[in-house]
């Protein structure tokens, strides 16, 4: 083979490599690339705790139900969702009265 040749060649096997480099590069980060909106629905199911966002005072059953709906929402936090379902109806009363606050009979 000729020095041209082996030039040539050298030339083409560069630019594959370069071009399976970019690829190799480029690809990855464009599949795992999440929308705003979804990482930002797993941001606020990572905000629950046993079915509850939980604050200062406990379980702020009010805040669950928001986060609740935002997750139905967004899609694809359908056990979240049903976690805070579950966890509301075992906590219905502290939810819709005030005697968890002490306001009893309210």
């Amino acid at each position: 083979m000729t020095s041209r040749s082996w030039h040539r060649l050298g030339g083409i096997a560069t630019a594959l490599a370069v071009g399976a480099a970019l690829a190799a590069v480029t690809a990855p980060a464009d599949a795992a690339a999440a929308s705003p909106e979804s990482a930002g629905a797993n941001w606020l199911a990572a905000q629950l705790s046993n079915g509850a966002v939980v604050g200062q005072y406990g379980a702020d059953y009010g805040l669950s139900v928001d986060t609740a709906v935002a997750l139905q929402a967004a899609g694809g936090h359908a056990s979240d969702v049903n976690a805070v379902a579950g966890t509301l109806k075992a906590h219905i009363n502290d939810y819709i009265t005030g005697d968890a606050f002490g306001d009893t009979g309210s």
